[in-house]
């Protein structure tokens, strides 16, 4: 079980995944196909604090290494059923895999 399980590998969870782990929490990301989000697909990103300009595919990349070197574990695979209703919360995947965890995220 972890205390955080994020559904969505775009900016928005892998940023949640970073402060999940800063705070020690085991944290899963959960992704259909691929990390990076919409911005993967985006030749340009600029007026980024830290970057003057890169492409979405390279950014998208430097936060995934991010996460991974602070410990988030990674599944990619499709959700076909989400459990909220109780204390653990339990996802069931397309390869008849079960998740639990404490907390979800929807990214």
């Amino acid at each position: 079980m972890y205390d955080i399980i994020v559904i969505g590998a775009g900016p928005a969870g892998l940023t949640a995944a970073i402060y999940a782990r800063r705070a020690n929490k085991s944290v899963l990301i959960l992704e259909k196909s691929s990390f990076g989000g919409q911005m993967t697909f985006s030749p340009r990103i600029e007026n980024y604090p830290g970057f003057e300009s890169i492409s979405g595919a390279e950014f998208s990349s430097k936060i995934y290494e991010q996460v991974k070197k602070l410990g988030a574990k990674f599944v990619f695979n499709k959700i076909i059923k989400v459990d909220l209703q109780n204390k653990t919360k339990i996802l069931y995947l397309d390869n008849n895999q079960i998740l639990k965890s404490k907390t979800v995220i929807i990214a």
